[in-house]
């Protein structure tokens, strides 16, 4: 089994977040469809969850950042800070099995 690492960055959610969220749960109390501001804001998938949505949002592509970093016995990545998009509040490394 092998591991691999994926780096990723992570914007602030500012408050258009919190407000499209309870605008976006409102519509779903009144039973009403959702307007095209929150299609335009959440993209595709507004129907789901929270969570799924703040996840999907929070992620920023940073990897014109990002470089595969190695010596002998040793594996990395390193990430240019000069390179980062504007918002970048924090940058993540996951591994995954």
């Amino acid at each position: 089994m092998s591991m691999s690492t994926h780096v990723t960055g992570i914007r602030d959610l500012d408050g258009t977040f919190a407000s499209m969220m309870g605008a976006k749960l409102a519509c779903e109390l009144a039973g009403v469809g959702y307007p095209q501001e929150l299609h335009h804001y959440f993209g595709v998938g507004v129907e789901e969850s929270e969570d799924h949505l703040r996840r999907k949002m929070e992620m920023v592509d940073i990897s014109a950042a990002v470089h595969d970093y190695g010596r002998e016995m040793v594996e990395g990545h390193e990430v240019d800070l000069s390179k980062l998009p504007e918002g970048v509040k924090a940058i993540r490394f996951e591994n995954s099995w």
